[in-house]
């Protein structure tokens, strides 16, 4: 009989809707609407059942702590600034990420499927996770998307140097496929998303971050 490891047994197992049950109970109670915590809980889980742990459960006390400082506003709520036939523009007014990019995807699928194209820009969104869950909703509705965030803060460096000198800025795009079998690219300028870094800090993995380039004397 194998005898399982302590790291092993430390693994806990539950059904995925289990811990976005738990995980909708978690943002509930730091004040998110109820609404808006299934969302936001069912994007989270979906990031770990796909791999992306950066982008997974492991959000939820940040967002409670951004909830909690003012940085994510719940009293206030995206309103459109400008529209056309085939543009919108959003103002997420800091509102919770993920409810925001939802609400400008859906408005661009709709405008595209009366118009032929829909372009929606938003602005002071808050963390928005995966753009891909986005990408996906555009190609389950038969389109072709392409998403992009501009990040303003500092936090990577080009490569091969030394200093912060932009944003991740993530891009993704959808290609629309049979059988739901889409084509789904999402990345970005850094080797990490912050969130798997902050992870791996966290010592949840107990892994270093992966080195970058080797710098070559001058």
């Amino acid at each position: 009989m194998r005898v399982r490891s302590f790291k092993e047994n430390l693994v806990a197992r539950l059904a995925h809707y289990e811990l976005v049950n738990f995980t909708e109970r978690l943002l509930s109670s730091g004040g998110m609407p109820p609404d808006d915590a299934t969302l936001v809980a069912k994007l989270l889980v979906k990031a770990d059942l796909r791999g992306y742990p950066g982008h997974g459960v492991t959000r939820v006390p940040p967002y409670l702590g951004w909830i909690q400082d003012g940085t994510i506003k719940l009293e206030e709520k995206p309103k459109i600034l400008r529209e056309r036939k085939l543009t919108a523009v959003i103002d997420g007014n800091h509102y919770i990420g993920q409810v925001v990019a939802h609400a400008g995807m859906s408005l661009a699928i709709k405008k595209a499927k009366e118009h032929g194209a829909g372009i929606v820009t938003l602005r002071r969104a808050s963390h928005t996770g995966r753009l891909a869950d986005y990408m996906e909703m555009a190609a389950d509705a038969g389109l072709i998307a392409m998403g992009a965030v501009s990040v303003g803060s500092g936090t990577t460096t080009f490569y091969g140097g030394m200093e912060r000198m932009t944003g991740t800025n993530p891009m993704s795009f959808g290609i629309p496929g049979r059988n739901g079998r889409h084509i789904i690219l999402d990345f970005a300028t850094s080797a990490m998303s912050m969130g798997e870094i902050q992870k791996r800090i966290a010592h949840l993995e107990k892994e270093l971050a992966p080195a970058g380039p080797a710098r070559k004397p001058s």
